[in-house]
């Protein structure tokens, strides 16, 4: 995985989601939280996952999906979505804002990126997102959001 180079630490972060949370969640809550929507999303899409990991000491996502051994997918709330294929270069299929909707990205707009992966799509692009703000609420708010399970379109 592709290495954060800005400001925006793992603490800024998870201090901001227990701030916010009133202390009730951590960043590796909803980190897990986030992993089992996207889970959920794609198994209505009927994507499957040989594996579907939270690295717990750098707050990443690892996926493998089931059939597709030459790519490894991996998120985490500072870099996005992104792949990497036998050759082992990252690729990004997310815009290069480093807007929340570009670095948390709804689960089953996620779903239909990775059933995309597993046909056989694997175009993307080498620039990471920019660097996102790490006082950017609606970052912090995307991951409570989903994180939590919360629909945010429900009542």
């Amino acid at each position: 995985m592709p290495e954060a180079t800005h400001g925006m630490t793992y603490e800024s972060l998870d201090g901001a989601v227990r701030t916010r949370s009133n202390g009730r969640l951590t960043m590796a809550d909803t980190v897990h939280g986030y992993l089992e929507d996207v889970r959920h999303a794609a198994g209505i899409m009927q994507v499957e996952f040989d594996s579907a990991d939270v690295d717990q000491q750098r707050v990443v996502v690892e996926l493998a999906l089931t059939g597709v051994p030459d790519v490894r997918v991996n998120w985490s709330p500072d870099l996005g979505w992104c792949f990497a294929g036998g050759d082992g270069v990252w690729l990004y299929r997310v815009g290069i804002e480093s807007d929340a909707a570009s670095l948390v990205p709804d689960p089953d707009e996620v779903a239909g990126w990775l059933r995309v992966l597993a046909t056989g799509e694997r175009t993307g692009h080498q620039d990471p997102p920019a660097p996102p703000d790490p006082d950017d609420e609606a970052l912090v708010d995307r991951l409570l959001t989903f994180g939590t399970g919360t629909d945010p379109y429900g009542p």
